[in-house]
């Protein structure tokens, strides 16, 4: 009898050692879960923000290229300017000579 009793006294730590270590890893399991969720919801912020971030970039892309060709045109408008300049100078100075 003292042997059945030791053996099922055995039994029953090692059961409860089972059912702690069973409870610790189902804790795991949540924390970890828990953890996966707010890494994925962060993943998803980030996305977002990523996304506005892209759309605000995209209409100054547009809005720069606009600009630039502007700028272009202008730029070509001051350089025949100044090649007017040139040939009313150049013009000037022939008229002086053809009159001296």
């Amino acid at each position: 009898v003292q042997e059945l009793l030791e053996k099922v006294t055995t039994s029953e730590l090692e059961h409860d050692e089972a059912r702690q270590t069973v409870s610790r890893l189902r804790d795991e399991l949540s924390s970890t879960r828990l953890h996966l969720e707010r890494a994925r919801d962060a993943e998803s912020a980030t996305e977002e923000r990523f996304a506005e971030r892209l759309a605000q970039v995209d209409p100054a892309d547009a809005l720069l290229a606009e600009l630039q060709g502007e700028l272009a045109e202008a730029n070509l408008a001051v350089q025949s300017f100044r090649g007017q300049e040139d040939l009313r100078a150049q013009n000037e100075q022939l008229s002086q000579k053809v009159s001296d």
